[in-house]
């Protein structure tokens, strides 16, 4: 634009000099430096009338730009869900890319180790040993306070009584580590029947309760209905990103049934040069916020306000660049329901995707 204005106005000088050579002196500089503009001309070029606005002072700061790359929060958006105990799968409830709310029913698994079988077993008969004992307590001390026999007989029942019930308090807590909750273990006593299938349902990321395994099912009994975009942040849905059993699969404990993804807060990891450390520094000091400026089809897409979580302490040894982290809530773009009921969502953001930051300096 700039040579063809520059031709435009040669081309101008020219004719006027060789036209009017007589009265060139007498032409002020003025009249050959003008170029007169259509009006479809000035809006070729985005002369409008919002452009093309009074000069006035204002603050300007400076900004660097740095390349970034949108990274996974570190221990926020991954969850690996493993079988608890040695099993067979007889039931996958999921597939891969469904996107599950923490409760929802994933897998169901039977139960094959042999260890927690006998562990069951030898805690149930302590349970019924530790109730007959209770009776015949119960049964000497009538007979004691009548004289009929001796008080040491009644004293040596309830210290085999003491025996069962720290054999019952052991046993529990060996249910537990086999990967048994406390409600599952006070089930078995309760009900006196062993557990032979476990109900594998997803688990939240912000909650670590101790009851996963079997927490109330809430949306495996009930048809899915779509949430608002809103309630989709705020739950948290988990995507299904590997799905790695079928069904009718001999699993062991500690073996990867699924990976879940939560992509609603995300990082933005960027590469400021060793030299532009200072400036870095004093943005995050100061506490500006910076610009995210993805790359779109149609041009650029600018996001601003975000804030700079962390810079990283080591410099890239290969690449002499500093590390700087910055947060970038994700949104919802589709969330949908086929006709099978499975729930998918499309995140605006990716990991991986490649942007560039602009932080002031």
């Amino acid at each position: 634009l700039s040579v063809w204005i520059d031709m435009t106005l040669a081309a101008r000088r020219h004719g006027a000099t060789a036209e009017h050579e007589p009265a060139a002196s007498g032409a002020g500089p003025s009249a050959a430096m003008s170029l007169e503009l259509t009006p479809q001309a000035r809006l070729n070029l985005g002369l409008t009338d919002e452009t093309l606005q009074p000069i006035r002072l204002q603050s300007y700061r400076r900004a660097i730009t740095v390349p970034a790359v949108v990274v996974a929060k570190p221990g926020r958006s991954q969850i690996i869900v493993s079988s608890p105990l040695n099993g067979v799968v007889t039931h996958v409830h999921a597939v891969t890319g469904e996107a599950v709310m923490p409760g929802e029913l994933l897998f169901e698994v039977r139960l094959t180790y042999e260890d927690l079988v006998e562990t069951q077993t030898q805690f149930l008969k302590t349970i019924s040993e530790l109730e007959v004992e209770s009776r015949e307590i119960a049964r000497l001390e009538q007979v004691t306070q009548s004289g009929a026999i001796s008080g040491k007989l009644l004293l040596d029942r309830r210290y085999a009584k003491e025996k069962l019930e720290a054999l019952l308090r052991s046993q529990r807590e060996a249910l537990r580590m086999h990967g048994l909750s406390d409600r599952q273990v006070e089930a078995i006593g309760k009900d006196g029947k062993l557990l032979h299938d476990l109900k594998v349902i997803a688990p939240d990321i912000d909650q670590h309760s101790q009851d996963e395994h079997e927490e109330e099912l809430r949306l495996s009994q009930n048809p899915y209905h779509p949430v608002s975009l809103v309630q989709a942040a705020t739950h948290k849905p988990l995507v299904i990103d590997q799905l790695q059993v079928h069904k009718g699969q001999a699993v062991v404990a500690g073996e990867m049934l699924c990976s879940l993804s939560n992509y609603s807060q995300l990082f933005i990891e960027g590469k400021a040069f060793e030299q532009d450390m200072a400036a870095v520094t004093q943005a995050v000091e100061q506490g500006w916020t910076v610009e995210a400026i993805f790359p779109d089809a149609r041009g650029k897409v600018i996001v601003d306000g975000l804030k700079l979580a962390f810079v990283g302490n080591a410099i890239d040894p290969a690449s002499r660049t500093l590390s700087l982290f910055v947060e970038l809530p994700n949104e919802i773009l589709r969330d949908e329901v086929n006709d099978e009921q499975q729930r998918f969502i499309t995140w605006k953001y990716r990991v991986g995707q490649r942007l560039e930051l602009r932080v002031p300096v």
